[in-house]
């Protein structure tokens, strides 16, 4: 009678730990600064008492399609209000104000997304952008087209500005430094009086 005799090896199977998978999106960082003439620290809301005006507008938009509007697919940074916000003659600080995403939805519609850091300087305002709050600042590179615009319309300040033009997007190789001519703005004040917008995508 022959035996056969069965071998079982059992190989212990050791996993590699501690890593992170290879397949993880890396996070970025949209940092946005537009330099003005001046910046006033506090604006009167509503003055009229008459609803239907857009009173504070800073923004950036990215043409992230590049099909040269601002559509679905594209992200904006603003700081914007309207006066129906606010009771007649409220004053605001602008320091208090809060600032937001904007996209273009599938139904090709305007909506505001959520909140995002921005802070004021003498002269300047900064955005802040991170990829985890925004999917599309992922897709924002330095050479992505960008239009600026800054709008003041209460009583203490009417002006307005704009980069490159008002319905145009930029066209370089770079936008990580914008500059824009001096005192091309429209209205009674330099604080719309944009200077240079510096763009640092991390």
């Amino acid at each position: 009678m022959k035996y056969i005799l069965l071998l079982i090896v059992v190989l212990p199977i050791y996993g590699c730990g501690g890593g992170s998978s290879s397949s993880e999106e890396s996070e970025s960082e949209v940092i946005v600064t537009i330099n003005l003439g001046s910046l006033p620290d506090q604006l009167t809301m509503n003055s009229d008492g008459i609803e239907g005006n857009l009173e504070l507008h800073i923004s950036i938009d990215f043409d992230i399609n590049e099909n040269g509007e601002f559509d679905e697919g594209d992200v904006s940074f603003r700081l914007q209000e309207w006066d129906s916000n606010y009771p007649p003659n409220t004053v605001v600080q602008l320091k208090d104000l809060d600032a937001y995403y904007w996209n273009y939805t599938d139904t090709n519609e305007v909506t505001r997304g959520s909140e995002i850091t921005f802070k004021l300087d003498a002269n300047s305002v900064t955005f802040s952008a991170e990829s985890p709050n925004n999917q599309l600042v992922s897709q924002i590179t330095d050479t992505t087209q960008v239009n600026v615009k800054v709008r003041f319309n209460t009583v203490e300040i009417s002006c307005q500005d704009y980069l490159p033009s008002v319905d145009e997007y930029t066209q370089v190789m770079s936008n990580s430094e914008l500059l824009d001519d001096k005192l091309d703005f429209i209205g009674s004040s330099e604080s719309c009086d944009i200077d240079t917008v510096l763009i640092a995508v991390r």
